[in-house]
């Protein structure tokens, strides 16, 4: 019989296969400025589409979220809207980047907040005069190696003048037979695509242990410290 885990996984990659579910280029976006404040909206949005099966607008996750129209979802308003779209989960601060990979492999998806900056590139990708090379500029200011996304050139940031916070969905994790949480493969689902200037629709990227954990810690500084994440406290269940 087919593991929990790997049916789990099974399942979410799937989902992700069709391409679809971008903050932008979605119809009834009104509340949230055609895209550009719906990180999170898209996130839960996918959320209730792995958990229930289940497809809702944009516009319907900010009115459930209660969060201003036209403005970035608030971390306490993130947690309402997956509340209210009956999903199981709790807003976590502090969870290290092992802890929440063990979460994804065992029980399903997280929400995850990071900065922007900290998202591996795509290789080679060219956008405002400018070609990725896979170097950002942490909060510091300093010169930091976010490296490049998997698959290569099929994966990863394509917007370098975004530096701000931003939502992820940390899908599932290839564990490849190991125990050990610095030999897994990290999939995440970053919304920014699907835009007229930026078209791309990737399925998933593809993160090192490394990158991924560089991208949990980066959103620290402008959450007094803390890692910031919105974890389920049940498990997945998919039939075999």
């Amino acid at each position: 019989m087919t593991p929990p885990h790997v049916r789990r996984r099974i399942h979410i990659k799937l989902i992700l296969a069709k391409r679809n579910r971008y903050q932008f280029g979605q119809p009834n976006d009104s509340l949230v400025a055609g895209g550009i404040v719906a990180c999170f909206d898209t996130s839960a949005q996918l959320l209730k589409l792995i958990w229930h099966g289940k497809r809702v607008s944009l516009n319907y996750v900010r009115r459930l979220s209660g969060a201003p129209p036209g403005r970035p979802t608030p971390k306490l308003n993130g947690l309402v809207a997956l509340r209210k779209l009956d999903l199981p989960y709790v807003m976590s601060e502090g969870k290290t980047p092992g802890q929440l990979l063990r979460i994804v492999r065992n029980r399903g998806p997280v929400i995850l907040a990071g900065g922007y900056w900290a998202t591996p590139d795509w290789r080679g990708y060219r956008y405002l005069g400018r070609t990725a090379d896979g170097t950002s500029i942490d909060d510091r200011g300093r010169k930091v190696r976010v490296g490049f996304a998997q698959p290569l050139r099929r994966a990863g940031k394509t917007q370098w003048t975004f530096r701000g916070g931003h939502a992820y969905v940390v899908a599932t994790v290839d564990d490849h037979g190991s125990v050990r949480v610095r030999d897994w493969t990290v999939l995440i689902r970053d919304p920014n695509h699907n835009s007229p200037s930026r078209p791309e629709r990737p399925r998933w990227d593809e993160l090192t242990f490394q990158q991924f954990s560089l991208l949990v810690r980066s959103i620290r500084s402008k959450n007094g410290g803390h890692t910031l994440t919105w974890t389920p406290t049940k498990k997945l269940m998919v039939k075999a």
